[in-house]
């Protein structure tokens, strides 16, 4: 018996090691099951925080682009008013570049006008002249 007994012992031996190797086992699982739910905590308020802040960041981006929406349409009735303003100076420039032709134009019939009327003026100046010198002749 002393055979049996050593095989009972030895069974005995094995299933408390077994249990030992469970009880290792179980609580090495309770502590990954607690570390994964940790974990998978941890990651859930990362995704959390990462889809607040692409959510921000779309946010920031569409009043980017209104922005620049804005700024474009301000720069296009600038160059519009530019050009609306370049058009109307270029108009007063011809007008007045004309308007100076013209009274350039008049300055010349003006002297000329003057011309004749001084060769009259010396014409009757001399003629005065000889008839008062025959006059007093």
């Amino acid at each position: 018996m002393n055979a049996s007994s050593d095989n009972e012992v030895a069974e005995r031996e094995k299933a408390t090691w077994h249990e030992e190797d469970l009880a290792a086992l179980q609580l090495a699982f309770q502590r990954f099951r607690s570390e994964s739910s940790e974990l998978e905590k941890q990651l859930e308020e990362e995704v959390q925080q990462g889809e607040e802040l692409v959510a921000k960041l779309k946010q920031q981006l569409e009043h980017v682009k209104e922005v620049l929406k804005d700024r474009e349409d301000d720069l296009r009735v600038v160059r519009q008013t530019s050009a609306t303003e370049i058009h109307q100076v270029e108009e007063r420039g011809n007008a007045l570049q004309r308007r100076c032709e013209e009274l350039t134009a008049r300055v010349r019939q003006l002297e000329q006008t003057n011309d004749q009327l001084s060769s009259k003026l010396r014409a009757a100046t001399a003629i005065t002249t000889d008839l008062r010198l025959e006059a007093e002749a």
